[in-house]
């Protein structure tokens, strides 16, 4: 297995730091809800934000980490999401604040030089958020612990069917503020991953096809 992470981590360092598949890859994922907003250009200061990817070891393949969002006041109540958040002060970078907020909602430490690289800003238009999303990789599964406040579960998602050729599904979701809409999404169990989660697991999927398959 030792040689096997070796290759995944040096094979992942060479795609993050070459032409990302970026918002061809985010459309594949991209809900209608985003498209009452197709054109619109970020606000002239988005808030700045973070999220950390981790994967690990499981099994005879490799996984990662969601969170369910707690019900909540809020345009992603009760979302899917990747562990991270806002950028606040103390934060050097967004590279700092991601790893604060995977510490401080997932109890899970990562190591600046665990991380291999990040994937391409998405733009948030309901909350103004310009969201940068690090990957980081570590040798086994980390042990979590849920900050109740933030975070209702924790959910792992196996990457091996997040590859699969038809990972890519639809299903109907009730949204106060749409009614009832279908939506492109991935899924973890009985959990639908959607929106701007879907779409950054998205290019995910596509850097990660790559290497498994050789391109």
């Amino acid at each position: 297995m030792s040689g096997r992470i070796n290759l995944l981590i040096n094979q992942l360092r060479e795609k993050l730091n070459k032409t990302l598949p970026g918002d061809a890859a985010h459309k594949l994922l991209e809900p209608q809800t985003r498209r009452h907003h197709e054109g619109r250009e970020p606000l002239v200061h988005p808030r700045k934000s973070s999220i950390m990817i981790i994967i690990y070891p499981s099994g005879d393949f490799f996984s990662t980490y969601t969170i369910l969002r707690p019900k909540y006041d809020g345009v992603h109540s009760h979302q899917i999401a990747f562990p991270g958040g806002q950028e606040e002060r103390q934060d050097d970078n967004l590279l700092d604040t991601a790893i604060r907020e995977t510490q401080e909602e997932i109890d899970v430490t990562v190591s600046k030089n665990e991380v291999l690289g990040k994937l391409t800003d998405i733009y948030i238009p309901p909350s103004n958020f310009m969201v940068a999303p690090y990957i980081a990789f570590l040798d086994s599964k980390p042990q979590t612990k849920r900050q109740p406040s933030e975070v209702e579960e924790i959910i792992e998602v196996n990457l091996r069917e997040i590859i699969a050729p038809d990972a890519i599904v639809s299903r109907s979701l009730f949204l106060e503020r749409y009614g009832e809409v279908r939506v492109p999404c991935f899924m973890a169990g009985d959990y639908v991953i959607w929106g701007a989660t879907a779409m950054i697991m998205s290019e995910l999927r596509e850097v990660l096809r790559k290497i498994f398959t050789g391109q």
